[in-house]
């Protein structure tokens, strides 16, 4: 359905691409970087905003690359919603209907049946006789999100839309974002530099580091085979270990002090990085791993930091990794700075990517 065919886009001395991107018909795809990683100017040159120095932009097999943003029927919502400030949220979203239409009545039908549909789809029924300016950050992107879809687009471009409200707000428009994309049979271009969100809507994600694509792919696939040290920090794999291959087993990499960590895959590289997700290091009393547990690093507290439940734990075991355990864990363990404890982490969750 949106087809980006060796897209580049600059912006002063900033250049992204060149970029290939498929998003099949009714695909839910995020664009996911961090701050600055060019992916506004992506979905700015999708919708006609930006005009791409070089490639393609193609709409259910269309190119629309030349055309203005109203010839494209791409609907769009933006981070702040933009809504109209002196029209009624009906209004805001009639304006929609309107332009699927092309007139007063939307192909004939009364403008309050489009109105009332949407406006019920997304939870915004009790609100059509407000002005935006007295709604909150979550009740004016629901309202943005049902304009752009009175619109009737061929496709839909989301920019940061969940990251000015709160945190309750944003996981209700995730549910919202899911179910009335999935209703709807929806593609969707989705921007964002959050991991959790891109990880609850997408179908697949597309990860932007420096204006360019560096790995796309199904999310779990791209959390669990990072493809570079850049992809694995920037989705939480903190842990990122330089080891060498141990010349007698392929199944084994080898760090420093003698200690080494057996791979559920052989190792096929002489130069490579192990990445561990916090997540998957377990922590354990100083002896006190079970028997059966391999890849048994000993090491000694040097960090707790305390994030919501969890608590990150930093060791040094030798090389610095950092640890993700719940709060009830913490206590259990009876964690303090210079306590000595066991790390072992399972030979499936130990990845392995080229070294820089």
């Amino acid at each position: 359905m949106i087809g980006l065919q060796g897209l580049r886009v600059t912006a002063g001395a900033f250049e992204v691409g060149p970029l290939d991107l498929q998003v099949p018909d009714g695909g839910y795809c995020v664009l996911l970087g961090p701050s600055g990683a060019g992916k506004s100017l992506v979905l700015e040159a999708v919708a006609g905003i930006r005009r791409p120095d070089a490639g393609s932009v193609t709409v259910d097999g269309e190119d629309v690359t030349g055309l203005s943003p109203e010839r494209r029927r791409i609907g769009l919502v933006f981070q702040d919603g933009l809504l109209f400030p002196h029209l009624s949220v009906r209004k805001n979203v009639a304006y929609g209907a309107r332009r699927a239409g092309g007139g007063g009545q939307a192909q004939g039908r009364s403008i309050a049946e489009p109105v009332a549909e949407l406006a019920e789809a997304v939870g915004i029924t009790h609100l059509l006789a407000r002005r935006p300016a007295t709604l909150s950050g979550g009740e004016r992107q629901r309202v943005a999100l049902a304009r752009a879809l009175a619109a009737r687009p061929r496709a839909l471009l989301l920019d940061e839309p969940l990251s000015a409200v709160d945190m309750e707000s944003r996981e209700e428009l995730q549910d919202v974002l899911r179910r009335v994309s999935r209703e709807r049979g929806l593609t969707v271009l989705h921007v964002t530099h959050d991991r959790a969100e891109a990880f609850a809507l997408a179908d697949t994600c597309a990860l932007l580091i420096g204006g360019r694509l560096r790995q796309s792919g199904r999310p779990r696939d791209v959390v669990n085979r990072p493809t570079d040290e850049a992809v694995a920090r920037f989705l939480g794999a903190r842990n990122v270990l330089r080891a060498a291959r141990d010349a007698s087993d392929s199944h084994h990499a080898r760090l420093a002090a003698g200690l080494d960590l057996l791979l559920s895959r052989p190792l096929t590289a002489e130069a490579f990085d192990l990445v561990l997700r916090p997540e998957d290091v377990e922590v354990w009393p100083a002896g006190g791993a079970p028997a059966a547990a391999v890849n048994r690093l000993p090491a000694v507290v040097v960090r707790l930091v305390l994030q919501g439940g969890h608590v990150l734990v930093g060791v040094e075991a030798p090389a610095p990794i950092e640890a993700l355990v719940t709060m009830r864990r913490a206590d259990e363990l009876g964690l303090r700075l210079g306590a000595r404890v066991d790390l072992t982490v399972a030979p499936d969750a130990v990845h392995v990517i080229p070294a820089l």
